[in-house]
C-alpha cells in the first residue's frame, strides 16, 4: 500500500495549477510579447479576476512523453469563480476512444494523431459535451530538473516499489519509509504501476500524492526562484493560455475553500481487446455523464453523441460502457482527514 499522510487536497490543486499554469505561463511570458513587455510580470487583482471569469474556465492539462509521442498524464481542470469551486478530472491514459481508424485507440495517442493539443481539446469538447477553454502541455523530460531544482520531493511509502524491465532499461527500486525523491527517482515513482491492484488507476492516485508534495515545495519558492525555474522549463512547455488568464485563475483558486475543491478519476474499468490482446480502460457512460453534468456543465444529450467511447466489437467493453461504475469524489476536507491508500498486489 502507498500511504499519504496529512497532505492537503488544496496542495494537490496548487500543484496542478502552479506547475501547469503559473509556472508554465510565467515561463511562456519570458518569451512572449503579446501580453505585455518581454519578461514583465503582470499582476491581476481579484476584481479583474472576477470580471474575467464570470463564466467557468476549463483547462486541459497534459504531461507529454515526447520520445513516445504520447500523453502520459491527462486532466481536465475546471475553475468556477462565481461559486468558488474547482474540479480536477483525471483521464486514464489507456481510455478507449475512436479518434482514428488505426488500431491504436488509447486516448494518450490522440493529440499526436489528431494534429496537436488544440485538436485534442476540440475532440474532447465535442465528445464530452463541454467547453474547453485552453490547454497546457509540459514535457515529462522536464520533471527531473524541476524536482532537483526545488530540492527533492518528500513522500512516504509503507511498502517498497520494485520493478525491472530490461527491454526498456527501466529499473525501479524505491524502499519503504519516508523518502526524499530526486528527479530521476520521482520519474520512476510516477511511472510505477505494475504492483498496483488497479494498475494505471493506482498510478494516478500516486500522482495525487506527488502533486501534493510538489505543491508544497513550489509554494515555498520565492518569486525570484520561481521565475528562474519557469524560464528554465520554457523549452518544454506548450500552451495557448495567456499570462493574464493564468494569473487571474491563480487568484481565483487561492480563494476556493477546501470543501469546494474536488478531484475525481474518470469512472470505468479495464477491458482487453481480444483480437490484439491490448489492455484498455473503458469509461462508464452513465457515471461519466453524471460527473460531467454535475461538475463541468455538460448536457446529457451532448455526451458522446458520436459514440467515440463505445467499442461495439467486444461485449466486455460495451458492458462497462453501458453500466454505472462507482467512483470516489475526493474533497479537501475528506482527504485531509483520511488520506489516500493505494492497494498493491500481495
Amino acid at each position: 500500500m502507498l500511504k499519504k499522510n496529512a497532505f492537503k487536497i488544496t496542495l494537490i490543486f496548487v500543484g496542478v495549477i502552479l506547475l501547469t499554469i503559473a509556472i508554465v505561463t510565467l515561463a511562456v511570458s519570458a518569451g512572449r510579447k503579446d501580453d505585455g513587455e518581454e519578461g514583465k510580470l503582470i499582476s491581476v487583482n481579484n476584481d479583474t479576476s472576477e470580471r474575467a471569469y464570470a463564466k467557468p474556465f476549463t483547462l486541459l492539462v497534459l504531461g507529454k512523453d515526447s520520445a513516445a509521442g504520447l500523453s502520459d498524464a491527462l486532466m481536465l481542470v475546471r475553475v468556477e469563480s462565481m461559486n468558488k469551486r474547482a474540479t480536477v478530472l483525471q483521464i486514464p491514459r489507456d481510455t478507449y476512444a475512436e479518434y482514428t481508424e488505426n488500431s491504436y485507440k488509447k486516448i494518450n495517442g490522440a493529440a499526436a494523431a489528431l494534429g496537436g493539443e488544440e485538436a485534442l481539446c476540440s475532440f474532447l469538447s465535442e465528445s464530452f459535451g463541454i467547453d474547453i477553454d485552453g490547454y497546457v502541455s509540459i514535457d515529462m523530460d522536464a520533471l527531473p530538473y524541476i524536482v532537483d531544482a526545488v530540492g527533492g520531493v518528500e513522500i512516504e511509502l509503507d511498502e517498497p516499489l520494485v520493478y525491472n524491465d530490461p527491454e526498456q532499461s527501466l529499473s525501479i527500486n524505491i524502499p519503504a519509509g519516508k523518502q526524499k525523491l530526486d528527479g530521476k527517482t520521482a520519474l520512476h515513482f510516477l511511472r510505477y504501476r505494475s504492483g498496483y491492484v488497479r494498475g494505471d488507476i493506482g498510478r494516478m492516485d500516486a500522482q495525487k500524492v506527488f502533486l501534493a508534495a510538489m505543491g508544497r515545495k513550489v509554494k515555498a519558492l520565492g518569486a525570484i526562484d520561481l521565475a528562474r525555474l519557469a524560464s528554465a522549463i520554457l523549452p518544454k512547455v506548450e500552451t495557448n493560455v495567456t499570462l493574464v488568464q493564468s494569473l487571474s485563475l491563480a487568484n481565483i483558486v487561492s480563494e476556493i475553500s477546501e470543501e469546494n475543491i474536488v478531484l475525481v478519476t474518470l469512472p470505468g474499468d479495464e477491458a482487453v481487446a481480444e483480437k490484439s490482446g491490448a489492455s484498455y480502460y473503458s469509461l462508464s457512460a452513465p457515471a461519466t455523464r453524471e460527473i460531467l453534468s454535475a461538475y463541468f456543465g455538460a448536457s446529457d444529450r451532448e455526451f458522446d453523441k458520436n459514440g467515440v467511447f463505445k467499442n461495439e466489437k467486444y461485449e466486455s467493453f460495451k458492458e462497462i460502457y453501458e453500466n454505472y461504475a462507482p467512483y470516489k469524489l475526493y474533497t479537501a476536507s475528506t482527504i485531509s482527514e483520511n488520506g489516500i491508500i493505494i492497494d498493491k498486489h500481495d
